[in-house]
C-alpha cells in the first residue's frame, strides 16, 4: 500500500478536524437524534408545541453531527434533518404525550420550519466540508 492510499483513507475517515477520526454514519444519526428527541419531548410535555428548546437542541445536534461524521459519510449528515426530526417527533410524542395519531401529524406539520432550517444548516456546513476537505489530493499535471 502506498502512502497516497493511506493518506486518502485517512482523509475519508476524518471528521471536520482532519487530525480526529470521524464517527460512522449511524453515529451521526444518533448525535442528531438524541438532542432533537430530548428537546421535542420537553417542549411537547410543557407546551404541546415545537418550542425554542427544540430549535436549539435540534440545530446543535445537526451541526455536531455534520462536523463529527467521517468525510466519506458527510452526505448522510446533510440529508438527515427531516428524517431525524420526523422520527424524533414520533418518539417524543409517544413517550412523553400520548399515541394519538392526529397530534403527531399536527406536530409534524408545525415542525416543518425546523426541518427546513436544520436541513439548510446541514447542507451549507456539509458543502463547506466537501469543498474544504477533498477526499483525494489534487494530482499535479505534468507538462
Amino acid at each position: 500500500m502506498t502512502s497516497t492510499t493511506t493518506d486518502d483513507r485517512r482523509r475519508s475517515n476524518a471528521s471536520a478536524l482532519v487530525t480526529t477520526p470521524g464517527v460512522p454514519w449511524w453515529g451521526a444519526v444518533l448525535i442528531a437524534l438524541v438532542p432533537t428527541t430530548i428537546g421535542l419531548g420537553i417542549d411537547l410535555k410543557s407546551s404541546a408545541s415545537v418550542g425554542v428548546l427544540s430549535w436549539v437542541l435540534t440545530l446543535l445536534g445537526m451541526i455536531a453531527a455534520t462536523l463529527a461524521v467521517r468525510r466519506h459519510s458527510v452526505f448522510t449528515a446533510m440529508v438527515q434533518p427531516p428524517l431525524v426530526v420526523a422520527l424524533a417527533v414520533v418518539i417524543a410524542y409517544v413517550v412523553m404525550v400520548s399515541t394519538r395519531v392526529l397530534g403527531i401529524g399536527l406536530t409534524l406539520i408545525n415542525a416543518f420550519p425546523l426541518m427546513l432550517v436544520a436541513t439548510a444548516a446541514s447542507l451549507i456546513l456539509g458543502m463547506v466540508r466537501i469543498i474544504a476537505q477533498p477526499l483525494r489530493r489534487p494530482t499535479a499535471t505534468r507538462i
